[in-house]
Protein backbone atom coordinates (compact mmCIF):
# COMPACT_ATOMS: atom_id res chain seq x y z
CA UNK A 1 0.00 0.00 0.00
CA UNK A 2 2.51 2.29 0.74
CA UNK A 3 4.94 2.03 -2.20
CA UNK A 4 1.80 2.50 -4.64
CA UNK A 5 0.71 5.58 -2.72
CA UNK A 6 4.12 6.97 -2.55
CA UNK A 7 3.70 6.70 -6.32
CA UNK A 8 0.71 8.21 -6.42
CA UNK A 9 1.62 11.29 -4.69
CA UNK A 10 4.85 11.24 -7.18
CA UNK A 11 1.94 10.96 -10.10
CA UNK A 12 0.23 13.94 -8.31
CA UNK A 13 3.79 16.30 -7.96
CA UNK A 14 4.66 15.67 -11.42
CA UNK A 15 1.88 15.16 -13.47
CA UNK A 16 -0.69 17.89 -11.89
CA UNK A 17 2.15 19.79 -10.68
CA UNK A 18 0.93 22.30 -13.32
CA UNK A 19 -3.13 22.37 -11.91
CA UNK A 20 -2.07 25.91 -10.38
CA UNK A 21 1.34 24.54 -8.72
CA UNK A 22 0.15 22.29 -6.58
CA UNK A 23 1.93 21.22 -3.55
CA UNK A 24 0.50 18.06 -1.88
CA UNK A 25 1.62 16.85 1.55
CA UNK A 26 0.10 14.03 2.82
CA UNK A 27 0.01 12.63 5.99
CA UNK A 28 0.76 8.98 7.14
CA UNK A 29 -2.69 8.70 8.60
CA UNK A 30 -3.89 9.13 4.98
CA UNK A 31 -2.20 6.70 3.30
CA UNK A 32 -5.29 4.60 3.57
CA UNK A 33 -9.10 5.58 3.42
CA UNK A 34 -11.17 4.64 6.44
CA UNK A 35 -14.49 4.33 6.30
CA UNK A 36 -16.68 5.67 9.76
CA UNK A 37 -19.88 3.93 10.21
CA UNK A 38 -22.42 5.84 12.09
CA UNK A 39 -25.34 3.41 13.09
CA UNK A 40 -28.52 5.57 13.20
CA UNK A 41 -31.00 3.02 13.44
CA UNK A 42 -31.74 -0.75 14.36
CA UNK A 43 -28.93 -3.40 13.99
CA UNK A 44 -25.91 -3.57 11.27
CA UNK A 45 -26.12 -6.99 11.20
CA UNK A 46 -29.06 -6.39 8.72
CA UNK A 47 -27.28 -5.13 6.06
CA UNK A 48 -25.04 -8.62 6.11
CA UNK A 49 -24.31 -9.62 2.71
CA UNK A 50 -24.84 -5.89 0.86
CA UNK A 51 -21.42 -4.37 -0.26
CA UNK A 52 -21.14 -0.48 -0.98
CA UNK A 53 -18.52 1.05 -3.33
CA UNK A 54 -17.94 4.30 -3.75
CA UNK A 55 -16.10 6.19 -6.38
CA UNK A 56 -14.52 10.14 -5.61
CA UNK A 57 -11.99 11.84 -7.53
CA UNK A 58 -10.22 15.28 -7.65
CA UNK A 59 -10.00 17.11 -10.80
CA UNK A 60 -11.21 14.45 -12.50
CA UNK A 61 -7.76 13.15 -12.87
CA UNK A 62 -7.14 11.62 -9.07
CA UNK A 63 -9.75 8.46 -7.98
CA UNK A 64 -10.52 6.76 -5.14
CA UNK A 65 -12.72 3.60 -5.40
CA UNK A 66 -13.44 2.17 -1.97
CA UNK A 67 -15.34 -1.23 -1.39
CA UNK A 68 -16.51 -2.04 2.36
CA UNK A 69 -18.91 -4.34 3.38
CA UNK A 70 -22.17 -2.46 4.65
CA UNK A 71 -22.27 -4.34 8.02
CA UNK A 72 -18.77 -3.83 8.70
CA UNK A 73 -17.17 -0.84 7.45
CA UNK A 74 -13.87 -1.08 8.84
CA UNK A 75 -12.94 -3.77 6.28
CA UNK A 76 -12.75 -1.12 3.40
CA UNK A 77 -10.62 -1.41 0.75
CA UNK A 78 -9.41 1.42 -1.71
CA UNK A 79 -7.64 1.41 -5.18
CA UNK A 80 -5.74 4.67 -6.02
CA UNK A 81 -6.36 5.32 -9.86
CA UNK A 82 -4.00 8.47 -11.68
CA UNK A 83 -5.11 9.56 -14.95
CA UNK A 84 -3.16 11.75 -17.07
CA UNK A 85 -5.96 13.11 -19.01
CA UNK A 86 -9.06 14.51 -17.23
CA UNK A 87 -12.21 12.24 -17.31
CA UNK A 88 -15.57 13.17 -17.57
CA UNK A 89 -18.22 11.05 -16.02
CA UNK A 90 -20.85 13.66 -16.75
CA UNK A 91 -23.66 12.30 -18.17
CA UNK A 92 -25.65 14.13 -20.94
CA UNK A 93 -29.26 13.92 -21.00
CA UNK A 94 -31.08 15.52 -23.83
CA UNK A 95 -34.57 16.62 -22.13
CA UNK A 96 -37.78 17.25 -23.13
CA UNK A 97 -38.67 20.96 -24.01
CA UNK A 98 -40.97 21.87 -20.88
CA UNK A 99 -43.98 24.26 -20.61
CA UNK A 100 -42.73 27.45 -19.68
CA UNK A 101 -45.31 29.77 -17.92
CA UNK A 102 -45.31 33.45 -17.87
CA UNK A 103 -44.39 35.37 -15.01
CA UNK A 104 -46.72 38.41 -13.57
CA UNK A 105 -43.65 39.68 -11.07
CA UNK A 106 -40.33 40.25 -11.71
CA UNK A 107 -38.74 42.85 -14.45
CA UNK A 108 -36.00 43.41 -16.78
CA UNK A 109 -33.90 46.61 -18.05
CA UNK A 110 -32.11 47.72 -20.87
CA UNK A 111 -29.78 50.58 -21.51
CA UNK A 112 -30.22 49.88 -25.41
CA UNK A 113 -34.44 50.41 -24.77
CA UNK A 114 -37.42 47.66 -24.12
CA UNK A 115 -39.51 46.61 -26.86
CA UNK A 116 -42.84 45.90 -25.49
CA UNK A 117 -44.91 45.35 -28.90
CA UNK A 118 -42.47 41.95 -28.69
CA UNK A 119 -44.59 39.21 -28.09
CA UNK A 120 -44.26 38.37 -24.38
CA UNK A 121 -42.43 34.93 -25.48
CA UNK A 122 -39.78 37.18 -26.39
CA UNK A 123 -39.14 39.47 -23.57
CA UNK A 124 -38.18 36.95 -20.99
CA UNK A 125 -41.13 35.50 -20.11
CA UNK A 126 -42.77 38.92 -18.41
CA UNK A 127 -46.39 40.04 -20.16
CA UNK A 128 -45.52 43.00 -21.29
CA UNK A 129 -49.03 43.70 -23.20
CA UNK A 130 -50.47 45.48 -20.38
CA UNK A 131 -47.74 48.20 -20.18
CA UNK A 132 -47.77 49.53 -23.50
CA UNK A 133 -50.67 51.57 -23.13
CA UNK A 134 -48.88 53.22 -20.12
CA UNK A 135 -45.57 53.64 -22.17
CA UNK A 136 -47.55 55.33 -24.81
CA UNK A 137 -48.40 58.31 -22.12
CA UNK A 138 -44.87 58.92 -21.00
CA UNK A 139 -42.35 61.15 -22.03
CA UNK A 140 -38.31 61.77 -21.32
CA UNK A 141 -37.08 60.56 -17.93
CA UNK A 142 -40.15 59.26 -16.46
CA UNK A 143 -41.52 56.84 -13.98
CA UNK A 144 -45.28 55.97 -13.64
CA UNK A 145 -47.20 52.82 -12.34
CA UNK A 146 -50.31 51.36 -13.28
CA UNK A 147 -52.60 48.69 -11.79
CA UNK A 148 -54.76 46.07 -14.50
CA UNK A 149 -56.94 43.22 -14.54
CA UNK A 150 -54.49 41.12 -16.89
CA UNK A 151 -57.60 39.00 -18.18
CA UNK A 152 -58.54 42.28 -19.81
CA UNK A 153 -55.37 41.95 -22.10
CA UNK A 154 -55.15 38.34 -23.32
CA UNK A 155 -58.02 35.55 -24.35
CA UNK A 156 -56.39 32.47 -22.82
CA UNK A 157 -52.92 32.17 -20.35
CA UNK A 158 -49.97 32.14 -22.98
CA UNK A 159 -48.25 29.36 -21.91
CA UNK A 160 -45.04 28.85 -23.80
CA UNK A 161 -43.69 24.75 -25.51
CA UNK A 162 -40.02 24.89 -26.55
CA UNK A 163 -37.03 27.15 -26.97
CA UNK A 164 -37.34 30.61 -29.14
CA UNK A 165 -33.45 30.82 -28.88
CA UNK A 166 -33.45 27.87 -31.46
CA UNK A 167 -35.41 30.70 -33.81
CA UNK A 168 -34.14 33.97 -33.17
CA UNK A 169 -33.16 36.25 -35.59
CA UNK A 170 -34.81 34.14 -38.23
CA UNK A 171 -37.76 35.86 -38.99
CA UNK A 172 -39.31 33.03 -41.08
CA UNK A 173 -38.56 30.40 -38.35
CA UNK A 174 -39.84 32.43 -35.52
CA UNK A 175 -42.90 33.24 -37.39
CA UNK A 176 -43.30 29.70 -37.70
CA UNK A 177 -42.73 29.32 -34.10
CA UNK A 178 -45.18 31.86 -32.98
CA UNK A 179 -47.94 30.53 -35.26
CA UNK A 180 -47.52 26.77 -33.39
CA UNK A 181 -47.39 28.52 -29.98
CA UNK A 182 -50.32 30.09 -30.46
CA UNK A 183 -52.45 26.86 -32.27
CA UNK A 184 -50.64 25.32 -28.61
CA UNK A 185 -52.40 28.35 -26.36
CA UNK A 186 -55.44 27.77 -28.05
CA UNK A 187 -55.87 23.82 -27.43
CA UNK A 188 -55.62 24.63 -23.77
CA UNK A 189 -57.43 27.62 -23.50
CA UNK A 190 -56.72 28.58 -20.13
CA UNK A 191 -57.93 31.70 -19.09
CA UNK A 192 -56.63 33.75 -16.77
CA UNK A 193 -58.52 34.29 -13.64
CA UNK A 194 -60.53 37.86 -13.86
CA UNK A 195 -59.30 38.65 -9.76
CA UNK A 196 -55.44 38.32 -11.03
CA UNK A 197 -54.24 42.38 -10.64
CA UNK A 198 -50.76 43.55 -11.72
CA UNK A 199 -48.91 47.08 -11.03
CA UNK A 200 -46.98 47.85 -13.83
CA UNK A 201 -43.99 50.08 -13.38
CA UNK A 202 -42.35 51.71 -16.26
CA UNK A 203 -39.27 54.18 -16.62
CA UNK A 204 -37.97 56.02 -19.78
CA UNK A 205 -35.13 57.50 -20.48
CA UNK A 206 -34.48 60.97 -21.69
CA UNK A 207 -35.38 60.20 -25.52
CA UNK A 208 -38.77 58.90 -24.09
CA UNK A 209 -37.59 54.89 -24.48
CA UNK A 210 -38.52 52.36 -22.38
CA UNK A 211 -35.36 51.34 -20.14
CA UNK A 212 -37.24 49.62 -17.30
CA UNK A 213 -40.57 47.54 -16.72
CA UNK A 214 -41.25 46.11 -13.39
CA UNK A 215 -44.28 44.17 -12.36
CA UNK A 216 -45.71 42.89 -8.76
CA UNK A 217 -48.55 41.49 -7.68
CA UNK A 218 -50.80 39.45 -4.54
CA UNK A 219 -51.65 36.44 -6.91
CA UNK A 220 -49.33 33.70 -7.73
CA UNK A 221 -51.25 31.31 -10.31
CA UNK A 222 -50.53 27.83 -9.70
CA UNK A 223 -50.09 25.39 -12.91
CA UNK A 224 -47.61 22.52 -12.63
CA UNK A 225 -46.63 20.27 -15.50
CA UNK A 226 -44.91 16.93 -16.28
CA UNK A 227 -43.51 15.84 -19.58
CA UNK A 228 -42.23 12.18 -20.74
CA UNK A 229 -41.07 11.32 -23.95
CA UNK A 230 -42.08 8.51 -26.26
CA UNK A 231 -41.67 7.41 -29.72
CA UNK A 232 -42.31 10.48 -31.88
CA UNK A 233 -43.08 13.10 -29.29
CA UNK A 234 -43.58 14.45 -26.29
CA UNK A 235 -46.22 13.72 -23.46
CA UNK A 236 -47.35 16.24 -20.72
CA UNK A 237 -49.86 16.74 -18.19
CA UNK A 238 -51.13 20.12 -16.29
CA UNK A 239 -52.40 20.30 -12.76
CA UNK A 240 -53.91 22.87 -10.56
CA UNK A 241 -54.61 22.73 -6.93
CA UNK A 242 -54.97 25.10 -4.56
CA UNK A 243 -55.29 24.28 -0.72
CA UNK A 244 -57.55 26.76 1.92
CA UNK A 245 -54.53 28.10 3.19
CA UNK A 246 -52.57 29.02 -0.22
CA UNK A 247 -55.89 30.18 -0.68
CA UNK A 248 -55.13 32.96 1.72
CA UNK A 249 -51.98 33.87 0.78
CA UNK A 250 -52.87 34.69 -2.73
CA UNK A 251 -52.87 31.35 -4.64
CA UNK A 252 -54.90 31.03 -7.66
CA UNK A 253 -56.05 27.68 -8.86
CA UNK A 254 -56.69 27.74 -12.75
CA UNK A 255 -59.66 26.55 -14.91
CA UNK A 256 -58.36 23.45 -17.12
CA UNK A 257 -62.10 22.70 -17.89
CA UNK A 258 -61.56 23.98 -21.74
CA UNK A 259 -58.71 22.23 -23.31
CA UNK A 260 -60.00 20.71 -26.30
CA UNK A 261 -60.40 16.64 -26.13
CA UNK A 262 -61.03 16.66 -21.85
CA UNK A 263 -58.74 16.67 -19.27
CA UNK A 264 -55.60 14.04 -19.01
CA UNK A 265 -52.81 13.35 -20.96
CA UNK A 266 -51.91 15.19 -24.44
CA UNK A 267 -49.51 14.32 -27.05
CA UNK A 268 -47.08 16.63 -29.26
CA UNK A 269 -45.35 15.08 -32.32
CA UNK A 270 -41.78 15.81 -33.27
CA UNK A 271 -40.08 15.46 -36.61
CA UNK A 272 -36.11 14.69 -36.62
CA UNK A 273 -34.56 17.97 -38.16
CA UNK A 274 -31.24 16.47 -39.90
CA UNK A 275 -29.90 19.82 -41.17
CA UNK A 276 -30.51 21.27 -37.47
CA UNK A 277 -29.71 18.08 -35.06
CA UNK A 278 -33.31 19.42 -33.41
CA UNK A 279 -36.89 17.44 -32.84
CA UNK A 280 -39.17 20.19 -34.36
CA UNK A 281 -41.77 19.88 -32.29
CA UNK A 282 -45.40 19.88 -34.13
CA UNK A 283 -47.07 21.84 -31.77
CA UNK A 284 -50.13 22.76 -34.24
CA UNK A 285 -50.48 18.61 -33.51
CA UNK A 286 -51.52 18.55 -29.64
CA UNK A 287 -54.19 16.25 -28.82
CA UNK A 288 -55.37 14.47 -25.69
CA UNK A 289 -54.22 11.10 -25.82
CA UNK A 290 -56.28 10.04 -22.66
CA UNK A 291 -58.94 11.54 -19.92
CA UNK A 292 -58.49 10.55 -16.57
CA UNK A 293 -61.40 10.15 -14.07
CA UNK A 294 -63.54 12.84 -13.03
CA UNK A 295 -62.73 14.42 -10.04
CA UNK A 296 -58.88 13.15 -10.62
CA UNK A 297 -56.08 15.67 -11.18
CA UNK A 298 -52.87 14.24 -13.01
CA UNK A 299 -49.76 15.01 -10.83
CA UNK A 300 -46.61 13.17 -12.11
CA UNK A 301 -45.84 11.00 -15.55
CA UNK A 302 -42.57 8.90 -16.67
CA UNK A 303 -42.08 6.12 -18.66
CA UNK A 304 -41.30 3.01 -17.53
CA UNK A 305 -38.21 0.39 -19.37
CA UNK A 306 -40.81 -1.58 -21.16
CA UNK A 307 -41.80 1.97 -23.31
CA UNK A 308 -45.53 2.34 -20.93
CA UNK A 309 -46.49 5.46 -19.95
CA UNK A 310 -46.62 5.63 -15.65
CA UNK A 311 -49.40 8.18 -14.93
CA UNK A 312 -49.86 8.99 -11.26
CA UNK A 313 -53.19 10.85 -10.57
CA UNK A 314 -55.26 11.97 -7.44
CA UNK A 315 -58.80 11.45 -6.14
CA UNK A 316 -58.98 13.61 -2.88
CA UNK A 317 -56.28 11.97 -0.57
CA UNK A 318 -55.46 9.22 -2.59
CA UNK A 319 -52.98 8.32 -5.18
CA UNK A 320 -53.45 5.80 -8.29
CA UNK A 321 -50.93 4.40 -10.42
CA UNK A 322 -52.20 4.44 -14.13
CA UNK A 323 -50.13 2.15 -16.27
CA UNK A 324 -51.14 3.32 -20.07
CA UNK A 325 -49.97 1.67 -22.98
CA UNK A 326 -46.80 3.69 -25.12
CA UNK A 327 -48.68 6.03 -27.14
CA UNK A 328 -51.29 6.64 -23.81
CA UNK A 329 -54.21 5.58 -25.45
CA UNK A 330 -55.16 2.49 -23.80
CA UNK A 331 -55.40 2.16 -19.72
CA UNK A 332 -53.33 -1.21 -18.94
CA UNK A 333 -53.29 -1.11 -15.16
CA UNK A 334 -54.78 0.84 -12.85
CA UNK A 335 -53.32 0.34 -9.10
CA UNK A 336 -54.23 2.45 -5.67
CA UNK A 337 -51.24 3.64 -3.77
CA UNK A 338 -52.42 4.62 -0.83
CA UNK A 339 -53.26 8.20 1.28
CA UNK A 340 -49.97 10.43 0.14
CA UNK A 341 -52.63 13.72 0.17
CA UNK A 342 -53.86 16.52 -1.89
CA UNK A 343 -51.29 18.93 -1.64
CA UNK A 344 -48.36 15.58 -1.95
CA UNK A 345 -45.73 15.14 -4.06
CA UNK A 346 -43.15 12.44 -5.60
CA UNK A 347 -39.64 12.56 -7.38
CA UNK A 348 -38.21 10.63 -9.66
CA UNK A 349 -38.85 6.50 -9.04
CA UNK A 350 -36.18 3.44 -9.07
CA UNK A 351 -36.97 0.78 -11.21
CA UNK A 352 -35.24 -2.47 -11.34
CA UNK A 353 -35.80 -5.73 -13.62
CA UNK A 354 -38.67 -7.11 -10.69
CA UNK A 355 -39.66 -3.69 -8.70
CA UNK A 356 -40.09 -0.37 -8.83
CA UNK A 357 -39.55 1.91 -5.90
CA UNK A 358 -41.12 5.25 -5.35
CA UNK A 359 -40.63 7.96 -3.33
CA UNK A 360 -43.53 10.69 -1.61
CA UNK A 361 -43.42 13.79 0.79
CA UNK A 362 -39.63 13.12 1.77
CA UNK A 363 -40.43 10.00 4.01
CA UNK A 364 -43.34 7.85 2.22
CA UNK A 365 -42.01 5.25 0.23
CA UNK A 366 -43.77 2.82 -1.56
CA UNK A 367 -42.20 -0.45 -2.92
CA UNK A 368 -44.36 -2.00 -6.01
CA UNK A 369 -42.76 -5.54 -7.16
CA UNK A 370 -43.44 -6.41 -11.13
CA UNK A 371 -43.83 -10.04 -12.44
CA UNK A 372 -43.44 -9.43 -16.09
CA UNK A 373 -47.18 -7.97 -16.31
CA UNK A 374 -48.42 -5.98 -13.92
CA UNK A 375 -47.49 -4.00 -10.38
CA UNK A 376 -48.88 -4.73 -7.37
CA UNK A 377 -47.71 -3.13 -3.52
CA UNK A 378 -45.52 -4.93 -1.97
CA UNK A 379 -45.10 -2.59 1.09
CA UNK A 380 -45.50 1.09 2.40
CA UNK A 381 -42.75 2.21 3.79
CA UNK A 382 -41.79 5.13 6.04
CA UNK A 383 -38.18 6.78 6.12
CA UNK A 384 -37.32 8.11 9.67
CA UNK A 385 -37.26 12.32 9.19
CA UNK A 386 -33.18 13.54 9.09
CA UNK A 387 -32.86 17.41 8.33
CA UNK A 388 -29.47 16.98 6.75
CA UNK A 389 -30.62 14.03 4.24
CA UNK A 390 -33.95 16.01 3.59
CA UNK A 391 -32.94 18.74 2.49
CA UNK A 392 -30.42 17.09 -0.11
CA UNK A 393 -30.13 16.11 -3.32
CA UNK A 394 -29.65 12.35 -3.75
CA UNK A 395 -28.12 9.91 -5.97
CA UNK A 396 -29.87 7.05 -5.16
CA UNK A 397 -29.79 3.22 -5.74
CA UNK A 398 -31.78 0.18 -4.58
CA UNK A 399 -31.31 -3.38 -4.22
CA UNK A 400 -34.49 -5.85 -4.15
CA UNK A 401 -33.53 -9.64 -3.45
CA UNK A 402 -37.71 -10.52 -2.92
CA UNK A 403 -37.32 -10.18 0.90
CA UNK A 404 -35.06 -7.69 1.70
CA UNK A 405 -34.92 -3.42 0.23
CA UNK A 406 -31.56 -1.29 0.75
CA UNK A 407 -31.57 1.49 -0.44
CA UNK A 408 -27.92 3.74 -0.24
CA UNK A 409 -27.85 7.50 -1.08
CA UNK A 410 -25.13 10.38 -1.14
CA UNK A 411 -25.71 13.93 -1.19
CA UNK A 412 -24.83 14.42 -5.49
CA UNK A 413 -25.36 18.37 -4.59
CA UNK A 414 -22.32 19.00 -2.30
CA UNK A 415 -18.72 19.18 -3.46
CA UNK A 416 -17.82 18.69 0.49
CA UNK A 417 -20.27 16.38 1.74
CA UNK A 418 -18.81 12.69 1.10
CA UNK A 419 -20.92 10.90 2.99
CA UNK A 420 -23.45 7.97 2.63
CA UNK A 421 -27.18 6.58 3.89
CA UNK A 422 -27.91 3.14 3.65
CA UNK A 423 -31.27 2.19 4.78
CA UNK A 424 -32.78 -1.32 5.11
CA UNK A 425 -36.13 -3.17 5.51
CA UNK A 426 -37.24 -6.43 5.63
CA UNK A 427 -40.64 -7.01 5.55
CA UNK A 428 -41.62 -3.44 5.51
CA UNK A 429 -40.05 -2.61 8.36
CA UNK A 430 -37.35 -0.45 9.19
CA UNK A 431 -34.23 -2.93 10.37
CA UNK A 432 -31.21 -0.64 9.86
CA UNK A 433 -29.93 2.82 8.86
CA UNK A 434 -26.68 4.15 9.11
CA UNK A 435 -24.61 6.62 7.34
CA UNK A 436 -20.80 6.15 6.45
CA UNK A 437 -18.05 8.84 6.24
CA UNK A 438 -14.95 8.89 4.16
CA UNK A 439 -11.81 9.44 6.11
CA UNK A 440 -10.83 12.85 3.92
CA UNK A 441 -13.61 14.23 4.51
CA UNK A 442 -12.99 15.00 8.28
CA UNK A 443 -8.69 15.37 7.41
CA UNK A 444 -8.69 16.11 3.42
CA UNK A 445 -4.83 17.08 3.08
CA UNK A 446 -5.29 17.82 -0.66
CA UNK A 447 -7.95 20.79 0.58
CA UNK A 448 -5.86 22.10 3.16
CA UNK A 449 -2.51 22.49 0.94
CA UNK A 450 -4.16 23.23 -2.03
CA UNK A 451 -8.32 24.41 -1.80
CA UNK A 452 -8.88 21.43 -4.43
CA UNK A 453 -11.47 19.18 -2.46
CA UNK A 454 -12.14 15.14 -3.36
CA UNK A 455 -15.41 14.62 -4.04
CA UNK A 456 -17.86 12.32 -5.71
CA UNK A 457 -17.84 11.75 -9.12
CA UNK A 458 -20.72 13.51 -11.60
CA UNK A 459 -22.84 10.31 -12.33
CA UNK A 460 -23.04 6.37 -10.84
CA UNK A 461 -21.24 7.47 -8.34
CA UNK A 462 -21.94 4.69 -5.91
CA UNK A 463 -22.85 1.55 -6.10
CA UNK A 464 -24.85 -1.15 -4.05
CA UNK A 465 -24.56 -5.15 -4.39
CA UNK A 466 -25.67 -8.10 -2.62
Amino acid sequence: MKKSFLLFLLLICLAVGGLAGMSVWVSKDNEAVEVTQTTLQGDPAAAQGLTITVHNQMFNQLFWDTKFPAANAAEATSEFRFSQKALNFYEFHDYPPEISTPSFSGGMSSDMGIDLEREDWGNGGVLTRPAIGLAKTMGPNETKSKTVHVADYYSCYPIVLDYYTRYYGDEDLEDQWRNGQEAFQRFFSIPIPSQVQVTYTITTNEMGEVIELYCDTQSWLELNTAVAQGDGGYYYILDSHVSEDEAKNGMVQMDLSHIQGGYGVYFVPFLENEASGWADLKMEQVQTVYQVPQGERTVNLFTNEKGNLLLYTVAGETWYLNVLSSDGRQLLQRLELGQMGSNGYMVDPLEGEDHMLLFFNDHQLILLTWDGKEYALAHALQMPEDEQWDDSGKEQLAHWDGQRLALLERNSLSWEDTSYRLTVWQGGELTYQGVYTMSFAKNNATQRYSNAIIRGIDSQAIELSG
